[in-house]
């Protein structure tokens, strides 16, 4: 039986992009006595309109809905939260931007809240990213009595907690982490499958990965390889990935120092990768301002996102399976695979979004249910959640909706 409220406090949701709303639609479902206030820290439009959609699909009278531009303005949202605040901790459960990560993060520490988010922290206008900031505040949550997960979603989130597991099990040597998107949607010809200027400064960074122990830099779509029956996932008869650098093999690094071999691979058809290549070639991954020709500046890469279909408007129209596949060699040369599987339809019948904002904001909540479920205190990645066992995943991600399955060397089905 699902507990009426998920914790004492309210929950202060930052954001109301297709990540959030897949995280609000979760929350309400399963706890309708949930007190949650939405902040938009964007444009009050996204804002109304989450208010129509939660108004009404799921006839949820209880939620509150906030316009605070939280980038320049972290004090309203301090006296929102001071406010309304109960005796309890609250949770900031950053579903916005990761611009806004190490603000969020001193608002939880100034307003006694805990603190969530699904991505690591990047500075604005810049391309590159790392967790050392945000981990540097460990001790301030500690001392105050306060937790935070960081990098909670699917992807980083639920891939590196796989990677635990699996080492875990048998000390890993290698990991490679596969993110798939088979969907397919017949109207716009190029879209991003998140927010169109984060998903651009993410490829277009340079593809790292451990190898051997030492840190391997590429040029972005510069390695691309096909794989066929792709990841007990799809039958599609071949995939095409690329290599990629992503956050999670920062934090599998940092807590597994043992692991020698850390790759991130992500799939591209082959238009995907032609447009991008055409975009980057004619400058419009730049972010540094440059000439509009008419007497004004532009950021390129943001110019070039405001022209992307939002993902409110590809979602409803994909169709096909979706999922990640985590693959572990452990130093005694035997294969673990953990396979997560959705259909993008699936994902849209329950929270109206996509499998890509799904798979981010549905295991939000599972890490967010996790962490309150821990006593201690202190500032987390899923790899040392120090609770978060294989046991309490399996009782979560069945409430969740979370299908993961894992294998052996043998094709054989193991419980981790």
């Amino acid at each position: 039986m699902v507990n009426p409220t998920l914790l004492n406090g309210a929950i202060y949701l930052i954001g109301t992009g297709e990540v959030a709303k897949a995280a609000l639609y979760k929350l309400i479902k399963l706890f309708p006595k949930q007190p949650i206030t939405v902040v938009a820290s964007n444009r009050t439009g996204g804002l109304d309109l989450l208010a129509e959609n939660i108004a009404n699909d799921l006839a949820a009278t209880h939620i509150a809905f906030k316009q605070i531009d939280v980038f320049n303005n972290t004090s309203a949202l301090n006296e929102l939260i001071g406010a309304t605040a109960g005796s309890e901790p609250q949770v900031i459960f950053n579903l916005g931007s990761p611009y806004l990560d190490m603000k969020l993060m001193h608002v939880a520490l100034e307003t006694n809240c805990h603190y969530v988010d699904t991505a690591c922290y990047e500075e604005l206008d810049t391309k590159g990213f790392s967790y050392k900031e945000q981990l540097s505040l460990a001790p301030e949550f500690k001392k105050r009595g306060l937790k935070a997960i960081l990098g909670a979603g699917g992807s980083p989130g639920i891939t590196n907690l796989l990677a635990r597991f699996h080492d875990t099990y048998r000390t890993c040597n290698s990991v490679k982490i596969f993110d798939y998107n088979g969907g397919s949607q017949d109207k716009y010809p190029w879209a991003t499958n998140f927010a169109a200027e984060d998903n651009l400064k993410e490829l277009d960074n340079p593809a790292k990965f451990l190898r051997d122990g030492e840190w391997v830099e590429v040029p972005a779509f510069s390695e691309r390889f096909h794989i066929t029956d792709p990841l007990k996932i799809d039958d599609t008869s071949e995939v095409g990935f690329n290599t990629i650098y992503h956050e999670e093999q920062e934090t599998i690094n940092m807590v597994f120092p043992h692991i020698q071999n850390i790759y991130s691979y992500m799939s591209f058809g082959e238009d995907y990768i032609k447009y991008f290549k055409l975009f980057r070639d004619l400058g419009l991954m730049g972010v540094n301002p440059v000439s509009d020709g008419q007497g004004g500046e532009i950021i390129p890469i943001r110019f070039l996102a405001s022209l992307m279909p939002h993902p409110r408007d590809v979602a409803p129209l994909v169709t096909g399976p979706a999922g990640m596949r985590v693959e572990t060699i452990g130093t005694d040369n035997s294969n673990l695979v953990s396979v997560w599987r959705m259909l993008h339809e699936n994902c849209f019948s329950d929270t109206k979004t996509g499998a890509v904002a799904w798979s981010t904001g549905v295991p939000a909540c599972l890490f967010m249910d996790a962490m309150l479920k821990y006593d201690g205190t202190g500032v987390f990645v899923p790899e040392n959640l120090p609770n978060l066992n294989f046991d309490l995943f399996e009782e979560l991600s069945a409430l969740y909706g979370l299908e993961v399955e894992n294998y052996n060397t043998d094709g054989a089905k193991v419980s981790l």
